[in-house]
């Protein structure tokens, strides 16, 4: 998620454990704490599609945070501030801060490796676009208002938290609905698909973008919530997956297939061989793709330069 959304949620999560012994420290402290998994976009891996990635790596790892957590803990608890409040209290404040990032990010399309090191594709449940104005509204207005409140009250932060997650529940349900639609339509359709992926489309959750993966195509429909019984146009596009084989060696060309989980096409342009996430952008409008690889030498990584739009 953007980075306002993921300051109120680490200030609510912090806020609404720590917030009767720490006050507005508690607001200010899980607000640093839930931006601390981001500052992984410092790291310069070497080459594009490792940037991209290993992007929500480590950083993000639930293990990892859950081994930083005493560390963070040992040193606040070297000030007097904030040695008014239990070491279990605090644990449990900073844990929360920390892991809810990774946990949200994980509800939109770019995947997060919520279980690194362990070497499964980024978990993405994609059930929210990254800017999502009515999940962050409800933090923002409560967490201002405990900010400036006196006394500063931890069940403000409390109540934003259950808007949001309700929010987020609605999302999972939003989406489950889609998918149910758009499964019928393939089926009343005759469309025969392996796999299939559903993002929402900008700031909302009613309309929706189905990416449909077959064996020698992939097709694109879009979908509303509003609107379950509408028949659904399916547009056929080539994913020429099947270049994959010839590329075998070519780590850059292996790693965006792992890390899209197949969601992807490959294409050649001006003898470059080209990769496309299909989970973000629509055909001829791709947001995230790469140069791979020389027409002329396959396994030899083309670097440093994107793909040409």
């Amino acid at each position: 998620m953007d980075s306002v959304s993921q300051i109120v949620l680490g200030a609510a999560a912090c806020h609404v454990i720590a917030g009767k012994q720490l006050g507005r420290k508690a607001l200010i402290l899980g607000a640093a704490l839930g931006t601390l998994p981001d500052l992984d976009v410092l790291i310069n891996y070497g080459d594009v599609v490792s940037n991209y990635t290993k992007h929500r790596g480590f950083s993000h790892s639930l293990l990892v945070l859950t081994l930083v957590t005493p560390f963070v803990s040992f040193l606040l608890r070297r000030f007097n501030s904030f040695r008014n409040i239990s070491k279990t209290k605090l644990l449990l404040a900073i844990w929360l801060a920390l892991v809810t990032h990774p946990i949200l990010d994980s509800f939109t399309v770019y995947g997060t490796q919520l279980f690194w090191p362990l070497a499964r594709p980024p978990e993405s449940w994609a059930s929210i676009f990254i800017i999502d104005p009515l999940y962050t509204i409800p933090l923002v207005i409560t967490g201002l208002w405990a900010l400036f409140k006196k006394p500063n009250l931890a069940r403000l932060s409390l109540i934003g938290l259950v808007v949001s997650a309700s929010y987020l529940g609605w999302s999972l349900y939003a989406k489950t609905q889609v998918i149910k639609h758009i499964r019928s339509e393939l089926y009343r359709q005759g469309i025969p698909y392996t796999n299939l992926k559903v993002t929402p489309e900008r700031f909302n959750t009613i309309n929706w973008r189905g990416i449909v993966m077959d064996q020698q195509v992939y097709y694109e429909t879009c979908a509303s919530v509003l609107r379950p019984f509408t028949t659904l146009t399916f547009n056929a596009y080539q994913h020429n997956k099947q270049w994959i084989n010839n590329l075998k060696s070519n780590h850059a060309a292996l790693r965006l297939a792992w890390f899209t989980s197949g969601f992807y096409k490959i294409s050649d342009r001006q003898n470059m061989v080209v990769i496309s996430d299909l989970r973000m952008g629509s055909e001829g409008f791709s947001i995230f793709e790469f140069a791979v690889a020389d027409r002329l030498n396959l396994q030899q990584p083309f670097w440093p330069r994107n793909a040409p739009k």
